[in-house]
């Protein structure tokens, strides 16, 4: 899903990453975010609704 979005909007997935990551900072007194809570927002952003890791 990031490649189409990227073909086809210009999505940049790090740049979206370092956002969510610096905007949870923000208003979460500093915390960082878990991996899976960054990528569950980039997915919905994305378009999709369901995540899939392969274990």
């Amino acid at each position: 899903a990031r490649e189409a979005a990227k073909a086809s909007r210009g999505y940049n997935s790090e740049a979206t990453q370092q956002r969510l990551e610096e905007t949870f900072r923000q208003r979460m007194g500093g915390k960082v975010p878990h991996q899976w809570q960054a990528d569950v927002s980039e997915a919905l952003l994305v378009g999709l609704d369901w995540v899939h890791e392969d274990l």
